[in-house]
């Protein structure tokens, strides 16, 4: 901090500039970017799904709920063709499309333990996300369903 004293028309002026330094400042503006940052990435995914319809984004949401109230420290990343969900590394990787939420499960082929056989192995076809396992979620009865396989996926890549 210092002063300063201006002169006009034989009336003085003191004025008190306040000198942050640039440390202070750069942490307080570091602090600000992640705040933005955070609140950004909250409403990515849901802006994603501008362009599908109701039922689709409302499914997402459903999904995406129930995801964060198992796993509220995992991050959500938009990318082009689909939303990843991602702890360490990406554990789910949902591709919405306009009937359907297609999920991939990031987990090599043979170490899903599927005894109902509800994902399909996708490791020999091309597609979207990292993973080998993939299912489709039509109906809120489905998260439920896929729910355990969701959960192995974020054990074997947290």
């Amino acid at each position: 901090m210092w002063h300063k004293r201006e002169f006009l028309n034989e009336i003085v002026k003191n004025i008190t500039i306040y000198n942050y330094s640039k440390m202070a400042l750069t942490e307080d503006m570091k602090k600000w970017n992640q705040r933005i940052e955070e609140e950004t990435k909250k409403t990515l995914d849901i802006k994603y799904l501008e362009n599908f319809p109701k039922e689709i984004q409302d499914l997402y949401i459903k999904l995406r709920q129930i995801i964060l109230n198992l796993y509220p420290n995992i991050q959500i990343m938009p990318k082009k063709n689909y939303i990843s969900f991602k702890a360490k590394t990406n554990f789910l990787d949902v591709q919405p499309q306009s009937r359907l939420l297609k999920c991939v499960i990031n987990v090599r082929a043979g170490k899903l333990k599927d005894p109902k056989k509800l994902a399909r192995d996708i490791s020999k076809l091309g597609h979207f996300g990292s993973g080998d396992y993939d299912f489709s979620i039509i109906s809120l009865k489905d998260i439920e369903k896929f729910s355990d396989l969701i959960k192995q996926s974020y054990k074997i890549n947290s």
